[in-house]
């Protein structure tokens, strides 16, 4: 028998042990961060400059191993920063959500806060870009039947869903097209139960 084999199994267990850990925060670090951007989201409409600070909180105490916090945190960013009229520094919020997770409603967020960016910014050809995969995300998260494990996350995917609807009509919208807009603003009301 070979003397460096228990060697050999000793470093294929660590190694084991080392890559299953990864990509686990603690359970304090996540509620921590869960709670902070639970607020900033409950505040986006009542509290800009609130909503903005606890976001930063959140994405300033997030460790390396909550990627999904952090995005949630950068989606936060984005937003409180375009109501803000700082559609640069939304831009760079919403497109680091892309590095961070492959979590679909986070990406469907930064594809809707983009398309947002790019109607204020007369760019359409990156806002078509942009509803194209937000209109992807939302076939795949239809079909894969998305389970939400917790009412702030419902809250996210209903906010998503009809932030689209809003978007796409102000779209139409101030392109005249009254059809499309009232079509775009009906899937509100028609929207499924997720």
């Amino acid at each position: 028998m070979n003397s460096r084999f228990p060697l050999y199994i000793t470093f294929c267990i660590l190694l084991t042990a080392f890559f299953s850990c990864e990509g686990t925060p603690s359970t304090k670090e996540a509620h921590l961060i869960d709670s902070l951007n639970h607020s900033s989201f409950s505040l986006r409409y009542r509290n800009i400059d609130s909503s903005l600070q606890v976001a930063r909180q959140a994405y300033n105490r997030v460790g390396v191993l909550y990627r999904q916090g952090k995005a949630e945190a950068c989606n936060n960013l984005g937003f409180a920063t375009f109501m803000q009229m700082n559609f640069d520094a939304a831009e760079q919020w919403y497109k680091e959500v892309y590095k961070l997770t492959q979590n679909e409603t986070e990406l469907l967020i930064a594809d809707i806060g983009l398309m947002k960016i790019y109607q204020r910014t007369a760019m359409n050809k990156e806002f078509y870009d942009y509803r194209n995969s937000a209109v992807r995300r939302m076939k795949r998260i239809r079909e894969e039947g998305n389970v939400v494990s917790s009412r702030h996350e419902a809250a996210r995917m209903e906010y998503a869903f009809s932030e689209f609807a809003i978007v796409s009509a102000i779209y139409y919208y101030y392109l005249q097209q009254r059809a499309e807009a009232l079509e775009a603003i009906n899937q509100i009301s028609n929207a499924e139960t997720l």
